[in-house]
């Protein structure tokens, strides 16, 4: 039996090398990943990808992913508020799955209050970066929409959305004149990829709204016309912002109700 076994080991040490020495573990590496290579399962395969058609809503998970969203050289990550963006959060698992018919489950990093979603797939991140999309860091990118979105009207309002319900925010100012509270709502938008805030000005300019660029990096709205025209025709899907509208709107008009 000894002898049986020698003959095994000295036969395998042949064929993959000495796993005692740094040649012989470079060799069954070598050996392995080309075992590996012949498996659908392998983690050296990158699996299958099958591209999405251009559409409004892969334009909403690009407007989502330039806003609060990373790519890396095989992975893309999409990090929100643990809190604030909950239930925003399951949205966008959902819209992943629709667009990319890929699974994913938003996960908690507790000490840092965000919940971060994954995408581990190769092809994903080829696919985005023939769009223009590159891995690192976006304001030293400068990332611009890609072409597809930016000749298509209804694709450019879809990515808008995406961009304002990551990187925007509703917000109600308070003013007291003669001891009297006076509300007013505004809409800002805030990056510091000045292509991004080009395209979010533009695409509300061409359909038909008034926004203010109140410094380099940030994009207002404060029509309450505006506002309100937005929220009905861009729409939003992050319940953040879409609760404080509705309750601004609420307020105002039991504010009417009181007057009359």
């Amino acid at each position: 039996m000894k002898k049986i076994a020698r003959t095994g080991g000295l036969a395998r040490i042949k064929l993959y090398g000495n796993p005692g020495t740094p040649s012989g573990r470079i060799l069954g590496g070598q050996k392995a990943r080309i075992t590996h290579n012949s498996l659908t399962s392998s983690p050296f395969v990158a699996r299958k990808f099958p591209p999405p058609i251009f559409s409004e809503d892969l334009s909403e998970f690009i407007g989502i992913l330039l806003g609060d969203g990373g790519v890396s050289a095989r992975q893309v990550t999409i990090t929100l508020h643990k809190y604030d963006d909950k239930d925003y959060s399951d949205y966008v698992a959902r819209l992943i799955k629709k667009v990319f018919r890929l699974h994913v489950l938003p996960k908690e990093r507790i000490k840092e209050n965000v919940n971060i979603i994954v995408l581990s797939r190769t092809l994903l991140v080829e696919f985005l970066k023939s769009m223009g999309i590159q891995s690192g860091s976006k304001i030293r990118n400068q990332d611009r929409i890609p072409y597809w979105i930016e000749s298509n009207p209804d694709y450019k309002r879809k990515c808008l959305r995406g961009l304002f319900d990551t990187d925007g925010c509703f917000y109600v100012d308070k003013h007291v004149i003669k001891g009297k509270v006076y509300k007013n709502a505004g809409m800002n938008f805030t990056n510091r990829s000045i292509p991004l805030l080009e395209f979010f000005k533009s695409t509300l300019i061409e359909s038909g709204f008034a926004p203010t660029q109140t410094s380099k990096y940030c994009i207002v709205l404060r029509r309450e016309s505006d506002i309100v025209r937005y929220f009905g025709e861009i729409g939003c899907s992050n319940p953040k912002h879409v609760n404080k509208f509705r309750a601004y709107i609420e307020e105002k008009r039991k504010s009417v109700r009181v007057v009359e």
